[in-house]
This record gives structure tokens, sequence and C-alpha cells, in this order.
């Protein structure tokens, strides 16, 4: 009798532990298998001159297929200049008739068009919400690092999102409301996914900091839907500018290094050399302060600053422009 126990205990177990082992360990694999047809490398080909030498340059990074009719959003950087541009599927399929749709610099992000053969058909990987992405969520990064065969070695990794809105300074522009993942992106990784354990882009893999480990960055996908609506739409992004160029200095506020001369800040009176305390109201102490302010504000929005000049304040009042 008790063995007889002891084996419908066992049988039991049988039958009540695969189910939930099965899907924990499959879990992962499963979300591989549904956005890893979306996932695509992107090789770019050129040359630079070096009179009289002409030197080939070529780069892979990684992309993915955001509608059923071929449109790939991928990292600005990784397609830069590029005067040939070729797209590999997870299946080995390529792509060389490849057209940039639309790019922006400034926010490192751009659209490539595919077009399906006959019969073909692409699946593209859904978009998530980044704004209700949650620190300690699992994430997958999606990507084909250190450009291995061209759309046939996608790779996978896993990790959390670290933090959220993290800041990027770089001499080109300051990058802001980035995602923070431990999740390993290397190079190559740039343009792929950052997907949710229910299969959602909430990022676009976009930097790292070289000499450290499980810090990587991802683009919100919210921002990247903003940035790819107006592409589409209007072929360029209208983004606010203040016409002044601004570099950080200790204690308050940031200093003044150029005004535009046919700027509206210009006529209003803003000057080299002067140091802005308050935008609107709003203090601002770094670079980032500074953009962070203007990129909330609409062209043509009436703008109010306090400055410093020698020692005393000064209330000027200019208008948003569009950035040139």
């Amino acid at each position: 009798m008790a063995k007889r126990l002891l084996w419908l205990f066992m049988a039991a177990l049988l039958v009540a532990l695969p189910a939930g082992t099965v899907q924990a360990r499959y879990q992962i694999a499963d979300i591989v298998d549904q956005v890893s047809p979306g996932v695509v490398s992107v090789h770019m080909a050129g040359a630079d001159t070096d009179d009289p030498t002409v030197i080939p340059r070529e780069g892979m990074g990684s992309g993915f297929i955001v509608s059923e009719d071929g449109l790939i959003l991928t990292n600005h950087h990784v397609i830069q200049d590029a005067p040939r541009i070729t797209v590999g599927m997870p299946d080995g399929t390529t792509f060389e008739d490849v057209e940039v749709i639309g790019h922006d610099r400034l926010s490192d992000l751009a659209i490539l068009q595919i077009s399906a053969a006959d019969g073909q058909t692409f699946h593209p990987v859904g978009l998530g919400n980044s704004d209700q992405a949650r620190v300690g969520e699992t994430v997958l990064a999606f990507g084909n690092p250190f450009g291995f065969q061209l759309g046939e070695d996608l790779t996978v990794t896993k990790g959390i999102i670290s933090t959220k809105n993290r800041t990027i300074e770089t001499e080109q522009a300051v990058f802001q409301d980035f995602l923070q993942t431990d999740a390993a992106i290397n190079p190559g990784n740039s343009g792929g996914p950052l997907v949710t354990i229910d299969g959602k882009a909430v990022g676009i893999n976009t930097a790292i900091i070289p000499y450290a480990q499980g810090i990587g960055f991802a683009i919100p996908i919210n921002r990247a839907k903003d940035i790819m609506d107006q592409l589409l739409e209007e072929g360029k992004i209208a983004r606010p500018w203040l016409g002044a160029m601004v570099q950080p200095r200790e204690g308050r506020g940031v200093a003044v290094e150029t005004v535009a001369p046919d700027s509206d800040a210009a006529r209003a009176g803003l000057r080299s050399g002067d140091v802005i305390l308050e935008v609107n109201r709003q203090p601002v102490d770094s670079r980032e302060d500074m953009f962070r302010v203007v990129e909330d504000l609409e062209i043509g929005e009436q703008v109010y600053m306090v400055v410093r000049r020698n020692g005393a304040r000064h209330y000027l009042v200019t208008e948003i422009e569009e950035r040139p």
C-alpha cells in the first residue's frame, strides 16, 4: 500500500511539475521565435578618399521590421553617409535595393524600406509602450553583433531595465530619456529592438559605455514612433531652437557661447558671454537642463529668460524658432 501511494505521489509530481517547468524554460525561447523573424542586419559599404587613395569603408548594425510592407527602424549612425546598404534577414535572404525613407541625426534614428518578392511576407516586431516600461522589468536585446554572417547570426541577450530617463551628452547633441539596461549590447547590436517578455519592442539598442560592464542604452520606442511619424509625414523633424549655443560652467546657469546673428534671440539682446539662469521660470544649470526646457516648447512660443551680464540681471523676451 505504501509503495502504491509513493508511486501515485511521484506520478502526480510528473504530471504537475512539467507544465510550470516547461513554461518557465521555454518562455524566453518562445519570445525569440516570435520576434526574430522581424529582426534584420544592416550592412553599410562605401569608400573614403584620401587623395589619391580610395579607402574602402564598411560597417554592420541591426534593425527591425515595423510594418508588413517592409519599413525598418534602425539607428542613424548605422547608415550614416552610406552609398550602399544591404539588409539581411534571419533566413539568409538579402535585399540590395534598400531605400532610406528618412533619417535624423539628433535622435539617431533612420527608416529604411525593403520590398517583398512575390509570395514573400514580412513579420513586423510589435511595438510596446515605453512610458509603461518599469525599472526591473525583464528585457531581451536582439541584434547582429560584431558583423557576423549577414542576417543569419542573430543573437539575443537577457537583462532588465536598469533605469529610465537617462541623459547622454556628446559633442553633437544631448540625447535624453534613454532606457538603461544590463542586457549585453555589443558593436553591431545598434538598431536592434529591446523587447519585453510580452514580445513588444520598448526600445532601440543604441549605445554602450565601452569601459563599463552591464551599461547599455536604448531609445524609448514612444520617442522613436513620434520621430518616425514625423519623418514619414513631413520628411523632416521640426525642432524648437533658442538661437544660441550654450556651455556648462561652474555655479548657476549656463554660459552663452554664440548667438546666431539672424535669430530672434539676437534681436532680443542675448549676447555671447551672458549666463542664462532661467527660462520660463525654470532654472537651467546644465546643457541637459537647457535642452530639456527648450525641447518642451512650441515653435513660435514666447520665452522669458533671466540672464546675468557683468554682475547684473537682465530680463529678455524672445521667441522659439525652428532649428535650421
